[in-house]
């Protein structure tokens, strides 16, 4: 399976899926699970999760149709649910790291945000979101948080600014496209 197979398959069915796995990740009984999750050092380390396999399952992903790349990606899917605490399917990546709650600078710095758009590969983008994360109150979107994970392009990028600068000022959930 590709990764733009499985991306557009969390707009779908799966994307409720995907939710009701995290739900299951941040219950009491399911800490160790998230903690292991949390605390993997490497994709590899992630993909040998239990709850890793319990993601794929959720969605229907068979590990035997899924190629390297598609499972690497998926890995940092789960690396990066296992440290957010509120899956906040209304709200844009870039509308969340750039708007501002009462204070004059975004929620992240232009130069974390300009990382986050420059990095090359999914191990660098991982160690960025890593810590966007905790700076936007570990509350995202997790099919956004896929995308960039699963389809890193000039479209999702030049999004994700928009959203970001246009974002600045009060908290907006506007749902606005990038203009074409």
């Amino acid at each position: 399976m590709s990764l733009r197979w499985i991306l557009h398959s969390l707009h779908g069915p799966e994307r409720s899926r995907l939710g009701e796995w995290h739900q299951e990740l941040l219950k009491k009984e399911s800490r160790g699970d998230r903690a292991q999750l949390r605390r993997a050092a490497t994709l590899e380390e992630a993909a040998l999760a239990p709850a890793f396999y319990r993601m794929l399952q959720s969605l229907r992903l068979p590990e035997q149709d899924l190629t390297p790349e598609a499972l690497k990606a998926l890995a940092a899917l789960a690396m990066i649910a296992a440290r957010v605490d509120t899956n906040l399917s209304s709200r844009r990546l870039g509308l969340s790291l750039g708007t501002q709650t009462g204070k004059k600078d975004p929620e992240v710095s232009e130069a974390r945000f300009r990382r986050l758009l420059e990095s090359a590969d999914l191990e660098e983008r991982l160690a960025i979101l890593r810590r966007l994360v905790a700076l936007i109150d570990k509350t995202v979107d997790l099919r956004e948080i896929a995308a960039v994970l699963l389809d890193w392009n000039a479209d999702r990028r030049r999004q994700l600014a928009y959203d970001y600068y246009t974002g600045f000022g009060p908290a907006s959930d506007s749902k606005e496209e990038f203009p074409s």
